[in-house]
């Protein structure tokens, strides 16, 4: 799948890209450098499909020059989404935004007349142009009419995240057939079998959310923290220099934790690697530890397999 991220400069396309596909923090993101030229990308969203990211610099030289015989076809060819990003917190910039979005829609539609477009009116922690302006102002300077999806977003208040999560999850439902919705119903049978509340499968490495089950009727808070959340450092910082220490003195067969159980109050929190590359975490009633373990095992197998990592 490929997206291309474009938009003005200093409109926050990088960091929108970061903050999904790396989990990286408002705070991590605010001093990034602006991209030069073109930068590309690969990640494996979900574990389930490899996304091919063109960060394009909004730099207007930039923008002009990809619409070149030179590089027209390596950025606007087989493109499955277009990302335009615009600050919505800059009024001045607004309309000579929407001008470049045009110029480069005609480029997309030449290559990739099928592809989903996307605005997001960024930075909207503290805007000054409200979406429904922007949509506005589309309309009167974007000719023919052309379908347009929008969405309101900051990385500050992690709406970014969501409404792009959102955006590839319901393309990658198109594509996947299914998985990732099979995923939640194997998560769900398995929160249910732990009497548990939450349980949620995530990438090693990043600490990214892969699928989630948790109990319904959870606040709308409640259940956007949940979609969002990073597992990054999910075992206390004592733990890895702890089983370092214990196999290097021939306790243990290697360092690597495949097991964890916390229990706080009447809960007992899970944290387990399925494969090298997926752990879990869930949170359950306090019940007997055999049990929770067994119902895990039962579920990898099934689980694994659908993330083909069988």
């Amino acid at each position: 799948m490929k997206i291309i991220m474009m938009g003005l400069d200093n409109a926050g396309k990088t960091s929108i890209a970061k903050n999904v596909f790396e989990n990286k923090t408002f705070q991590e993101l605010k001093n990034l450098s602006p991209t030069q030229f073109l930068e590309t990308h690969q990640y494996n969203y979900r574990q389930m499909i490899n996304i091919s990211i063109f960060d394009c610099g909004g730099q207007v030289q930039f923008l002009k020059e990809y619409r070149t015989d030179q590089f027209r076809i390596k950025v606007f060819n087989k493109v499955t989404i277009m990302i335009w990003v615009i600050d919505s917190s800059d009024k001045g910039k607004i309309r000579k935004s929407i001008t470049e979005f045009t110029k480069n829609y005609i480029a997309l539609q030449e290559y990739s007349p099928n592809a989903k477009i996307f605005i997001l009116a960024h930075k909207n922690d503290k805007k000054k142009v409200e979406l429904k302006e922007i949509k506005k102002i589309v309309n009167e300077l974007v000719e023919p009419k052309i379908k347009i999806h929008y969405f309101s977003t900051s990385i500050k208040n992690n709406s970014a995240k969501l409404k792009v999560k959102r955006i590839l999850d319901d393309l990658m439902e198109e594509v996947m057939g299914g998985r990732l919705l099979t995923l939640q119903d194997l998560l769900q049978k398995l929160t249910d079998r732990i009497n548990g509340s939450v349980s949620i499968l995530f990438n090693s490495d990043e600490g990214i959310e892969i699928a989630s089950h948790f109990e319904k009727y959870l606040s709308m808070e409640k259940a956007e923290f949940l979609e969002y959340i990073s597992l990054k450092l999910v075992e206390p910082p004592f733990l890895a220099p702890l089983l370092k220490e214990f196999k290097k003195q021939g306790f243990l067969q290697n360092n690597r934790s495949d097991f964890s159980v916390y229990r706080v109050g009447e809960n007992s929190i899970c944290i387990v690697n399925l494969h090298k590359t997926v752990s879990l975490f869930t949170i359950s009633a306090l019940d007997s530890l055999a049990r929770i373990e067994k119902a895990i095992e039962k579920y990898k197998p099934d689980i694994l397999s659908v993330l083909k990592l069988d």
